[in-house]
């Protein structure tokens, strides 16, 4: 799936606007996207059965420093490959384009564009996109360079996406860039012949080894997404 340019406010804010928030109200199962409120999808895209915010945070005294402010990263997890996540970020796109006020010839432009990316589904693949926010600029550099130069080998044992029944390494990757600090893991979908996880399992999860950047030593980021939430309109979406 070909990148898209990102709809998000910073990261760090969105977490804080959206992880007190419960997941008992389910507008998406209420509403049709083109009714969601900006709220609604950025709940969807940051605290949602698709995605998720896990903030890891640093021990210094591990790394040898007294600075009294602790190193915290905040990832946010998104599941590019359900069609409810690309749905919301058409329709957040659009509320920030103004999309009531444009002309009807615009509005039909858009429309298409929204449309293919939409319908983009990748039934062999699961596509996660990853996006993350350092406190620290001096770490923010340094975890951007540590995930550009890693590549589809050297992360078979670094991210894994883990189910009930075992974990694959990604097959595709898509690292960040200087100005965007966004990655993307692609994944096969199914795992000796079977999915990687089915209805009545208990979560699918992401897996990032951060023990390999040196910095965080032993962090183990995992960021689960409850399967049993993860059905909309009566189908598993992932």
């Amino acid at each position: 799936m070909a990148r898209a340019r990102s709809f998000f406010l910073p990261i760090a804010l969105l977490a804080a606007m959206t992880l007190c928030l419960p997941l008992a109200a389910q507008f998406w199962q209420q509403k049709k996207p083109a009714a969601w409120s900006s709220g609604d999808c950025k709940k969807l895209l940051t605290n949602s059965p698709w995605a998720k915010t896990y903030v890891a945070i640093s021990d210094y005294r591990a790394i040898g420093s007294i600075q009294a402010t602790p190193l915290r990263i905040t990832y946010v997890a998104q599941l590019w490959s359900a069609r409810v996540v690309r749905e919301a970020m058409v329709r957040n796109a659009q509320l920030d384009a103004g999309y009531a006020q444009l002309g009807p010839a615009e509005k039909q432009a858009q429309d298409e564009e929204a449309a293919k990316f939409i319908a983009a589904d990748t039934p062999d693949r699961v596509i996660v996109q990853v996006l993350f926010a350092v406190n620290k600029d001096f770490y923010a550099k340094r975890l951007n360079t540590y995930w550009q130069e890693r590549t589809v080998a050297t992360l078979r044992n670094v991210v894994a996406l883990a189910g009930p029944r075992g974990r694959v390494a990604p097959v595709g990757f898509t690292p960040p860039t200087a100005d965007k600090a966004e990655m993307q893991f692609v994944f096969p979908r199914l795992m000796e012949g079977k999915p990687i996880v089915e209805p009545g399992d208990a979560a699918l999860a992401l897996e990032i080894d951060m023990s390999h950047w040196g910095v965080m030593k032993g962090e183990k980021v995992r960021i689960e997404f409850a399967v049993s939430e993860m059905t909309l309109d009566g189908k598993l979406l992932y």
